[in-house]
């Protein structure tokens, strides 16, 4: 990778519905404009959708690196600036979580499960889902002004710690359990 262009990172399965033809088309519009990203993509290939993704990914002229699956992502999350979560539906985006515990900020759409793992404008930026112009916006505004982009970071990571760190989750887990048998069983 160039170490003067930033490096924008996906991680998840490549298949049409996490976004990628909009993150190329986001990607597209960037270098049109002279704005040129770098892309790292972890995740392998789900099904012919994905294949076609990085097709659509590959041809936009940005620098695209994909890995394929990793058992490691964690050892990924700090060669990205910004990890972009473009999907067009979600469960709870677990790779926010990720990244969010590396400091890395996220640009993400406002499907349910990505726009949850992002408080947006403190952790992260949320975009209309399937809107690679928006996309295009946040990804040049949050390459462009670092000290947002580390602040967001910083945030993610404090967020991340704080109210999903395995202790915390566990705890509420246990509430939620508590709460439950005790509705369920109550006399009255």
């Amino acid at each position: 990778f160039d170490p003067t262009l930033p490096v924008v990172g996906f991680v998840g399965r490549l298949t049409r519905d996490k976004g990628l033809h909009v993150l190329a088309e986001s990607l597209s519009l960037l270098a049109d404009r002279g704005d040129h990203m770098q892309l790292l993509v972890v995740g392998g290939i789900d099904d012919p959708t994905g294949a076609h993704a990085v097709e659509e990914l590959e041809s936009t002229g940005a620098t695209v690196k994909v890995t394929g699956y990793r058992s490691d992502p964690e050892n990924v999350y700090p060669l990205m600036d910004i990890l972009c979560l473009p999907s067009l539906r979600e469960g709870f985006a677990n790779v926010s979580l990720e990244a969010a515990a590396s400091g890395i900020p996220i640009v993400g759409s406002d499907a349910t499960g990505v726009r949850d793992g992002i408080v947006d404008g403190s952790t992260g930026v949320t975009v209309p889902a399937g809107d690679p112009t928006a996309l295009a916006h946040a990804l040049h505004e949050l390459a462009l002004d670092r000290d947002s982009a580390r602040r967001m970071g910083v945030a993610g990571r404090e967020r991340a710690v704080q109210d999903f760190s395995r202790p915390v989750v566990q705890q509420r887990y246990a509430e939620a359990l508590e709460r439950y048998v005790a509705d369920r069983f109550a006399t009255t």
